[in-house]
């Protein structure tokens, strides 16, 4: 049985690619039809998923949290980033979102995969098991192009396609940096259950309450044994490594953007131990949280809400 984690795409008849279009959530999206208009598609980029395609992306507004494998850490428009086949990610926005992705297949018995020209490619692919996040010129480029997708016919988006891909080929070391830590994509054999993929979802939506092992334990309704080698598996790290670095995330967005004291910060992340805080901090980030903000603070930051 197909897991539901995993993000079920239709292939489209006389197309190479899917091109999705987005300008306020990641469920109620538009797919590109073969003569360039918008048919409404239901995405599942707003809950920890996977799929076949490998997807490049560019956030046009909006900003928020991204999860790729391992990687936790923000997306801000704009933005362009590639996520490889069978990586599990997500994209958590704290308001309204609009972007533009391009997915495609590179089994055997795609059109793509077959391409010879493809051949010299494959370093990377195999980056894209990582995540990659494009900056510079190449991201300049790149968001360019898929913008530009939107409203083409579907031959002339082949065309504009390849020339992205010769873009992230031809991009320099320093452009195109990995997000995870770990290559953590999914063989097809492996399956994430539909529990767990909930047990995600419900750790990003509630990671500033009292979140405990056991309770989530109990909701994946398997042995803490099992559930800990699953939830390794799907993130590259224990739970309270997962949930410590999402809730450190939130501190450092805090810190730059708000004048709120470092105490109520950490206490609205989630933390309830300030010496756990502090400590936690220090090894994530390098240094105290009031260093961290005299770094990164915006100017005339207001307090939290």
């Amino acid at each position: 049985m197909q897991s539901p984690l995993t993000e079920v795409t239709e292939v489209l008849a006389g197309q190479s690619l899917r091109v999705l279009v987005w300008d306020r959530d990641l469920v109620d999206m538009w797919c590109l039809d073969a003569a360039g208009r918008r048919v409404p598609y239901q995405g599942k980029g707003s809950h920890w998923h996977i799929h076949a395609e490998l997807e490049l992306t560019v956030i046009t507004g909006g900003d928020g949290m991204l999860y790729v494998g391992d990687h936790i850490g923000r997306f801000r428009a704009p933005d362009c980033i590639l996520v490889g086949s069978r990586v599990p990610h997500v994209w958590v926005s704290q308001g309204a979102i609009a972007g533009v992705s391009v997915q495609f297949s590179l089994e055997r018995g795609s059109g793509l995969a077959g391409l010879p020209e493809f051949d010299p490619l494959a370093g990377l692919w195999s980056r894209s098991a990582f995540g990659v996040r494009w900056s510079g010129a190449c991201a300049q480029r790149l968001c360019a192009g898929l913008t530009a997708l939107d409203g083409t016919p579907a031959l002339a988006r082949l065309t504009r396609f390849l020339e992205l891909v010769g873009i992230m080929h031809a991009a320099p070391a320093s452009e195109g940096q990995s997000l995870s830590g770990t290559a953590l994509a999914r063989e097809r054999r492996i399956r994430a259950p539909d529990a767990m993929r909930r047990v995600l979802d419900h750790l990003i939506d509630h990671f500033r309450e009292d979140l405990r092992l056991a309770d989530l334990v109990r909701m994946s309704g398997r042995s803490q044994a099992t559930f800990c080698r699953h939830f390794a598996a799907m993130t590259g790290r224990t739970f309270n490594a997962y949930l410590n670095a999402i809730r450190i995330q939130d501190v450092r967005r805090a810190l730059a953007g708000t004048s709120t004291s470092v105490t109520d910060i950490a206490f609205d992340a989630g933390f309830s131990n300030l010496s756990h805080f502090h400590a936690v901090f220090r090894r994530a980030s390098g240094c105290t949280p009031l260093a961290f903000r005299r770094q990164h603070a915006v100017p005339n930051a207001a307090p939290l809400p």
